[in-house]
């Protein structure tokens, strides 16, 4: 009887765990897609140059401004990872300034490892959602 009852509630947590991974795996994805989808020339966009009908001449205007305008969400993202990734450099150092030449090893090797991981999954991202 008891060994049911291990048995049960063992599946019970696999079940769980399996389920848990699978919500996330389809939060991430989303996550990952309203992401890529702002790096995309937005929908509203097309939408608004159908719905004003403009001229030839206003249409390039129109995608000139808006090219502009695309242009400076996209340089304040970038500003926001220099950002990020000088407060990044910034806690790594600190750090080693407390601790010993084998914890800073240790360190640096972990720095390493996360801006490798990174920089594969920004790499993966950029190629599995290509922008227009």
């Amino acid at each position: 009887m008891n060994k049911r009852i291990i048995i049960i509630v063992i599946s019970s947590l696999l079940v769980g765990f399996a389920a848990g991974v699978f919500s996330m795996q389809i939060m991430t994805r989303k996550r990952i897609h309203d992401i890529i989808e702002m790096q995309r020339p937005p929908k509203f966009r097309d939408d608004l140059k159908e719905q004003l009908k403009l001229t030839p001449e206003q249409a390039e205007k129109f995608d000139n401004i808006f090219k502009e305008h695309i242009q400076q969400v996209r340089g304040i993202r970038e500003g926001e990872r220099e950002a990020l990734k000088n407060a990044m450099d910034g806690l790594y150092n600190d750090l080693a300034k407390e601790l010993n030449e084998d914890q800073v090893k240790i360190l640096r090797d972990f720095e390493m490892r996360m801006r490798r991981n990174h920089q594969k999954k920004m790499q993966r991202d950029r190629e599995y959602h290509r922008p227009e």
